[in-house]
């Protein structure tokens, strides 16, 4: 386990040096407009949202993640607009609170 505070995409994306990164809980400490480094991310299975809520932009960011097989948003979901398209052009990815 690795706590980490990310304010910036670079900062995010620095975590991609850890190749066998699957499981990545945001607790709040990884600020919005850095959730574009989660593409770098590439072997990224499961985004936990914890205590933290998930935005629309976030949520579009998060779709393109190839190998992501589980979204838990945590305490705040996101719109449910943004939600009906994640989850229609993500038939593949469990998603759940």
């Amino acid at each position: 386990m690795v706590s980490y505070f990310a304010n910036t995409p670079e900062d995010l994306a620095a975590l991609a040096h850890f190749k066998d990164l699957k499981v990545l809980t945001n607790a709040g400490t990884i600020k919005d407009e850095a959730l574009r480094g989660l593409l770098e991310l590439r072997g990224l299975q499961t985004y936990q949202g914890f205590s933290t809520g998930i935005s629309d932009a976030a949520l579009q960011t998060q779709a393109q993640l190839k190998k992501l097989k589980t979204l838990r948003y945590g305490t705040q979901p996101p719109s449910e607009a943004a939600l009906a398209a994640f989850k229609k052009a993500r038939t593949d990815v469990k998603v759940e609170p």
